[in-house]
């Protein structure tokens, strides 16, 4: 049975393996990128924090009574942003399936119960951002109607 639902406090040790999934993946792409248990416990942390103190909520997918994947969705205003009409929007600053878990349909079913939150607080559209070298989430995303929008460059200087 699958089931998305609101974070639990007893969901933590889940989604951190997750979390550490996710950065051992994107290590592979970009070896930038961080990896190890204290930085997914940080990560965890921090997103706990950011639903605690703001408008924004972690929904967990379960498969048969356990987390496999989980998004954070965010409830965004920048009044810095002078330049765009876009100053209200939801984030999706975290979405992660584990691999034995992908090409099952959860990610999109998360993204869709992220979607429906952003709606419910007024929002009119979702921002997500990808590593340029993860074809097959930037496939997920196009597919549930995410587009192009920003493009950001690195060059290495070493």
């Amino acid at each position: 049975m699958v089931n998305i639902r609101e974070y639990q406090a007893r969901d933590r040790e889940r989604l951190e393996e997750c979390t550490l999934e996710l950065q051992e993946f994107e290590y592979v792409l970009e070896p930038d990128r961080i990896v190890g248990a204290a930085i997914a416990a940080r990560n965890v942390e921090d997103l706990v924090a950011t639903v605690a103190q703001e408008r924004a909520q972690i929904f967990v997918v379960e498969v048969d009574g356990d987390v496999v994947g989980f998004v954070c969705v965010c409830i965004e205003h920048r009044e810095d942003l002078y330049f765009s009409t876009l100053t209200d929007y939801g984030y999706v600053s975290d979405l992660v399936v584990l691999s034995s878990h992908r090409g099952q349909g959860y990610g999109t079913a998360l993204l869709q119960r992220a979607e429906e939150y952003a709606r419910q607080h007024g929002m009119t559209a979702l921002k997500i951002q990808v590593l340029a070298r993860n074809p097959q989430a930037i496939s997920v995303y196009q597919h549930a109607g995410f587009r192009p929008y920003e493009l950001s460059l690195l060059k290495s200087l070493d």
